[in-house]
């Protein structure tokens, strides 16, 4: 199963569990800022060179460290729900580079 396959799986997930904001902004990220890089991998091929890759395209376009941050979380679910999907065994966001968050005001 590719990621873009595996995409549209989680996305009707996430429509069906979650209210719309908060499932909009996970799947948006993905669809715009990931799956243009990654959307062809199998899901079990995946490894977090790639996920570190994501990140440094967005902040190559100028993004927020705080949307970047948003980005790892988003990763974080939809590589959580293919290892519950059994499409998966390990979830390379957990080995990529850790994103914070600005938490300045």
């Amino acid at each position: 199963m590719t990621i873009a396959e595996l995409y549209e799986e989680y996305y009707e997930y996430q429509k069906a569990t979650y209210t719309y904001g908060t499932w909009y902004p996970r799947v948006n990220l993905i669809k715009n800022h990931a799956l243009p890089y990654i959307g062809d991998k199998d899901v079990d091929k995946a490894t977090s060179d790639d996920i570190d890759n994501i990140y440094d395209k967005m902040e190559d376009r100028g993004l927020m460290q705080n949307t970047i941050f948003g980005m790892q979380a988003a990763l974080m679910s939809l590589f959580s729900y293919a290892i519950y999907t059994g499409n998966a065994s390990v979830n390379p966001v957990k080995k990529a580079r850790t994103i914070q968050a600005d938490l300045r005001v």
